[in-house]
């Protein structure tokens, strides 16, 4: 099954959806050279599968075999026996952290690692410069050691063994994918980073958590604010995109004035209990404004919502 495309999804930008059991995948990479090692950069929301492995996409000689596959796992789960988010090579667990610092909002992640690094020493930074450093060491002393050729790029789940994973697919959104054969320098990094923010992040309306997972009959809170003060006072509408709605707002519009534009107001969601059982669903809340004031005038963004079936 191929993933869905999702257009206007993060601050106006398309995703490619991964849920159920979705793969895309190349079939050879080999004009890939990876001896000067590689940098992968890729725009995501954490695994909303509740799995605790989660491979994003996998690089290297599809046989799986020890050293010669780099995937990166999303899981949201903190169980260190074999999830959390962080570097796979094979098939083995993931090298984590105890405090995942993925979650099911959306994150920039740049991943690297050098021919003949020990597993452990591969860098992995979320959302900012601070490298994550494992926890979970598990065939951490393994050295990485890819092909030069024929090497294939997967998406949504790795090839284990000489087979692509069943048992640890990717669900969630990504954005964009970037793969560099060499090493970025730091300031190559944080300049990559602060590009991809201005792209995906920066919005005049601003939806804190910009993502969330509910039980059916579950509510949870998000805070709704401004990110520029307006010239004139104006309403923010939101309203489920899914036909027939699957959430419940409240309230479903706010006031925002030019001296309250600052102060993140409080929203219900509210995960409608319906009598059909659909798995993992998802569906967003739409933000609309209407102001007097031509910045906010006809604006919108989304907060990504993951409704699970209680069964």
């Amino acid at each position: 099954m191929l993933p869905t495309y999702k257009s206007d999804i993060v601050n106006g930008k398309p995703v490619v959806r991964f849920a159920n059991a979705q793969v895309l995948g190349s079939s050879d990479f080999s004009w890939l050279d990876v001896d000067a090692g590689l940098t992968i950069c890729v725009v995501l929301t954490g695994g909303s599968s509740g799995q605790t492995a989660e491979r994003v996409f996998g690089i290297g000689d599809r046989t799986g075999a020890v050293g010669r596959m780099v995937c990166f796992d999303a899981s949201t789960t903190t169980d260190e026996t074999d999830g959390g988010s962080g570097f796979r090579f094979n098939n083995g667990k993931a090298l984590v952290r105890k405090g995942n610092p993925i979650d099911n909002d959306f994150h920039v992640v740049i991943l690297q690692i050098d021919q003949g690094w020990q597993y452990q020493s591969g860098r992995y930074y979320i959302d900012d410069m601070t490298a994550q450093t494992f926890d979970n060491g598990a065939n951490g002393s393994n050295n990485l050691n890819l092909p030069s050729g024929g090497n294939t790029l997967t998406l949504g789940t790795g090839w284990i063994n000489g087979t692509l994973g069943t048992s640890d697919m990717y669900s969630g959104d990504m954005a964009e994918l970037m793969v560099f054969n060499r090493l970025l320098s730091i300031e190559e990094m944080k300049m990559l980073q602060s590009c991809l923010y201005d792209k995906y992040f920066y919005s005049l309306i601003q939806a804190s958590p910009g993502s969330l997972s509910l039980e059916e009959g579950q509510t949870r809170t998000i805070a709704i604010r401004l990110n520029a003060a307006p010239t004139e006072d104006g309403i923010l509408t939101l309203e489920d995109s899914a036909e027939p709605d699957q959430l419940l707002i409240s309230p479903p519009s706010i006031l925002f004035t030019c001296s309250s534009w600052d102060t993140a107001v409080s929203v219900q969601v509210a995960a409608q209990d319906d009598e059909w059982f659909e798995s993992l669903h998802l569906t967003d809340i739409k933000i609309s404004a209407q102001s007097a004031d031509p910045q906010y005038q006809g604006i919108s963004t989304k907060a990504l919502v993951t409704i699970i079936d209680n069964g």
